[in-house]
């Protein structure tokens, strides 16, 4: 793979992120949050393993776009799916989701390089992820073809005792509401769930609050890809092995697993969930002052600081949910803040490579993103205020009424 393959294949994810973003809500209300999370998995296990059989290196960044537009919608939909199912004690679930997540990214890191040296080669190391990605659709399709079945059935019912009934066409429940989840009655009261067509991107882009929340996602996404696509790189000219390098990048990705636990309770609990996010921001300050003074003499400490800041990103994530009333309202939010925020994500580690070609250094690169923090404070501080994005969406189209 050239030069030019690779740059694309490193912006693919960002890229893709972002697209299935815009899509992935409306996509949610045509099939439902089982239905879409259920093609979700089969995009990725159809990418995934496709790419993996590959003989061109176009075909294999055609096949990692399928795999990723998967993984995106999958992102988008399950905020919604958890909402939706479980709206009384989404935190709690909220909980497990954002707590396995980086049990997820990591676990490739560890096991690749194993397969790799197997006979298996690097194809089966892509490969065996795809395989993964199809045992996923199995209990996705089973939910849905039980619903699809049961939706027969109480339509089968409701024609039959409805069939005289004025102004009502037999079979006015089409296929379309046989796709969507069940809501339970205390939840959808509890929701406020109102008859309404489903809210748009466009809807939630009118909310103060909703663009704070994808701006703080953005951000905080771009410090993670610039970490790491380029703190290895940073740790190298200033004398660091390659071994010890990826060693600290380690230092950094690791911080992901106690964030799952840490977050979640403290987004739904705390009284002062802006101080934290201040706090989480400011150790981006002092890891990229820590780089720009003493590299080598701090080596340990100036990764684990910006690491402790990716707590951020299980904020983000936790308030899509906590920060929604009505499920269309989560769907809807989560798919404005991703596809906004992984397209301004995926800019950042161009800009910072750009800068470092044209000055020969890292010392402006890190200025500048000790000033990229300021407005990811700015908009951490706003995204974390109480209130709920519903309550502005009052007259918006498809907005749902308050309880």
């Amino acid at each position: 793979m050239g030069t030019t393959s690779a740059a694309l294949l490193s912006a693919l994810p960002g890229l893709s992120f972002a697209a299935s973003g815009a899509v992935a809500a409306r996509l949610g209300h045509r099939l439902g949050a089982v239905g879409g999370l259920a093609l979700a998995a089969l995009l990725a296990a159809i990418g995934l393993l496709a790419r993996a059989a590959s003989g061109t290196t176009a075909v294999f960044l055609l096949m990692s776009l399928v795999a990723l537009f998967g993984a995106g919608l999958g992102n988008v939909l399950l905020p919604m799916a958890i909402k939706q199912r479980f709206p009384l004690h989404s935190g709690g679930w909220t909980a497990v989701y954002v707590t396995v997540l980086p049990i997820g990214s990591l676990l490739p890191q560890l096991v690749a390089p194993a397969v790799v040296e197997s006979s298996a080669g690097w194809r089966g190391s892509l490969g065996v992820w795809g395989w993964v990605s199809a045992l996923a659709v199995v209990p996705w399709l089973g939910i849905l073809l039980a619903r699809l079945l049961s939706g027969r059935r109480a339509v089968h019912e409701a024609s039959r005792k409805e069939r005289s009934a004025p102004g009502r066409a037999d079979g006015e429940l089409g296929a379309s509401s046989l796709l969507e989840d069940e809501v339970p009655e205390a939840a959808a009261s509890a929701s406020g769930i109102a008859a309404a067509r489903p809210v748009g991107l466009a809807d939630v882009a009118r909310s103060p609050r909703a663009r704070a929340m994808a701006l703080f996602f953005g951000m905080q996404s771009m410090q993670a890809y610039v970490a790491f696509g380029w703190l290895p790189q940073i740790f190298r000219d200033a004398g660091a092995p390659l071994d010890r390098a990826s060693l600290l990048l380690a230092a950094f990705s690791v911080w992901g697993l106690p964030g799952g636990f840490i977050i979640p309770p403290l987004v739904t609990r705390s009284r002062h969930l802006q101080a934290w996010v201040m706090f989480f921001v400011a150790m981006l300050v002092v890891g990229y002052a820590g780089l720009l003074a003493a590299p080598p003499t701090g080596a340990w400490l100036w990764p684990c600081a910006p690491g402790i800041s990716g707590f951020c990103f299980q904020v983000a994530l936790v308030l899509v949910t906590h920060r929604t009333r009505d499920y269309r309202v989560t769907a809807a939010l989560s798919g404005f803040t991703q596809s906004v925020g992984y397209a301004l994500a995926s800019a950042g580690p161009f800009v910072v490579g750009w800068v470092h070609g044209l000055t020969g250094g890292w010392t402006v690169p890190l200025c500048l993103l000790i000033v990229s923090t300021v407005p990811m404070a700015r908009a951490g501080w706003r995204a974390c205020a109480d209130g709920v994005i519903d309550d502005e969406l009052d007259g918006a189209a498809g907005a749902p009424e308050r309880p």
